[in-house]
């Protein structure tokens, strides 16, 4: 992952026939999403910048035109592609809010014990998961909801949990 960089949604099926594209975006707040004039979009090791022609509304979330996708064909090649933004077009933050990517090479602690560290972060159905390498090497997801997580400090990248049952 690039660090000026943010995960913002997902390529998921071309739009009609004029090379619109169904975006699920990861975000709750879809309006910062009109302003995006470039975007990155990855799919396994290839990425490639692309122009944003414009941005949609509709009823199953958004839909995105890019410069030079002009057919429904065009458009499905781009399905599964992941949508990624420079940080600095990002949508701002509230005070104690945090992008779910900031907390990559968090270390994790219970009780004030180390147990390991964020190694990666997915957006699941229900809820984000964190995956932790735990000393040993052996890897573990956490849901990330309050149950397990007690506090978060990305900026000193500490993430306390409630329970540590979950990493055995």
């Amino acid at each position: 992952m690039n660090k000026g960089q943010l995960f913002v949604g997902i390529i998921t099926a071309s739009f009609g026939r004029e090379g619109w594209c169904r975006l699920k975006a990861v975000a709750s707040d879809l309006s910062h999403f009109y302003g995006f004039k470039w975007v990155f979009l990855r799919k396994d090791a290839n990425e490639v910048s692309c122009q944003v022609e414009g941005f949609r509304s509709i009823p199953q979330g958004l839909i995105i035109k890019f410069k030079g996708v002009e057919s429904i064909e065009a458009a499905h090649l781009l399905k599964g592609n992941e949508m990624w933004v420079d940080r600095r077009y990002a949508q701002k933050l509230a005070r104690g809010e945090y992008y779910i990517a900031d907390l990559q090479d968090s270390n994790v602690f219970y009780q004030g014990r180390f147990l390991g560290r964020v190694t990666s972060t997915y957006e699941g159905a229900a809820q984000c998961l964190l995956e932790v390498t735990l000393q040993d090497g052996k890897q573990r997801l956490i849901p990330f909801i309050k149950h397990f997580i007690k506090e978060v400090r990305p900026t000193k990248k500490i993430i306390e949990l409630n329970e540590d049952y979950i990493l055995q």
